[in-house]
């Protein structure tokens, strides 16, 4: 029951972010056309794509995390001894959780506040826009969550040494 609920959150999510991103694709090829065609600019376009942009980066930020799309630093953790790895990678982790809960925090505050602005053409609630803050965090909360035994559990890479290296420039392994 727990993984369908995954899954199709999985697929909510993917589907929200496709459809975002073609939203933006037609809005600013649309404006393209009609101003290089028509000289005509559809002038909430370009703050509805930005808006758009913002939205997909916040709530594509979980799933990119899901799917190991973030750029990660694990040299530290791959020089270290194998019963030391679980106790960095779940500090690691719980600097994550606490990082993205403080962001949905403060960014809801943030949201709340500026809930009175209205933006420049679509004169929508700044608020409203500022509002993925706190759902992009919560959205990656609950992502690494369901990861966090995989994440736990993931294996250092492999660490080639100097002579490996030098035997592989050279075209192969020296007999």
């Amino acid at each position: 029951m727990i993984k369908r609920l995954e899954q199709g959150f999985i697929k909510v999510n993917h589907f929200a972010l496709g459809l975002m991103m073609f939203g933006m694709f037609v809005l600013v090829f649309t404006n393209i056309i009609t101003r290089y065609f028509f000289s005509y600019s559809i002038n909430w376009a370009e703050e509805l794509a930005r808006y758009l942009m913002v939205w997909t980066a916040f709530l594509g930020a979980g799933l990119g995390m899901r799917e190991g799309r973030h750029v990660a630093i694990e040299v530290l953790h791959d020089y270290l001894p194998k019963q030391v790895r679980p106790f960095l990678r779940a500090f690691v982790g719980l600097i994550i959780i606490t990082f993205m809960a403080i962001l949905a925090y403060i960014g809801y505050k943030y949201a709340s506040v500026t809930m009175v602005q209205q933006s420049p053409v679509l004169r929508w609630p700044i608020g409203l826009v500022y509002m993925v803050i706190p759902i992009g965090a919560i959205i990656f909360i609950l992502q690494f969550i369901t990861v966090f035994r995989d994440y736990m559990e993931q294996p250092a890479i492999d660490t080639v040494s100097d002579t490996d290296m030098d035997d592989e420039e050279e075209g192969g392994k020296k007999e």
